[in-house]
């Protein structure tokens, strides 16, 4: 019990970070995916299953805060953290940078395509913006996920001392 309190704790930390501070950072920074890459990390390098809960809320409470039209977070994000499981489990086994790198990457990929889908059902796309606007920011959001990836994986010793601390892993 203590450990689903714990990751719900540390859900709330992160999606407070992503949606309060880092959305409020000068232009390019603000797209910096703090939950998406924390619970790929989570799920490629820890095999902790809360990454991918902290994905799905991740967008279930954008949706639920109306931050985004209804179904574009909770879709992008299903879309996200199915394909860091299925490739965290399958194609990128091992634990090394390259790999985290590569899962994380692909689950952004995958969270922009399923966005840009949802925005052009949705019909909210038109001539010159809407469901485009997910695939413009990508490059962006590529580069700042892994980023923030990169950076998860230098400090993971830190990371790991910390989470087994509050009874999240093992040591």
């Amino acid at each position: 019990m203590i450990r689903y309190a714990t990751s719900g704790v540390v859900f709330l930390a992160l999606f407070l970070a992503e949606r309060a501070f880092i959305a409020s950072l000068p232009a390019p920074f603000a797209a910096a995916p703090l939950v998406l890459a924390a619970g790929v990390y989570a799920v490629q390098h820890l095999s902790l299953p809360d990454g991918v809960a902290w994905i799905l809320l991740g967008g279930i409470a954008s949706d639920a805060l109306a931050l985004t039209p209804f179904p574009y977070a909770t879709a992008s994000s299903v879309a996200a953290s199915a394909c860091a499981v299925s490739l965290s489990r399958s194609v990128f086994t091992n634990r090394s940078i390259y790999g985290i790198l590569a899962c994380g990457s692909a689950a952004i990929v995958a969270k922009a395509l399923a966005g840009a889908s949802v925005l052009a059902v949705l019909g909210l796309g038109g001539p010159g913006s809407g469901w485009f606007s997910p695939i413009a920011e990508l490059p962006l959001a590529l580069a700042l996920g892994v980023l923030s990836l990169a950076l998860l994986f230098r400090f993971a010793k830190r990371i790991r001392r910390m989470l087994s601390s509050i009874v999240m892993v093992t040591p």
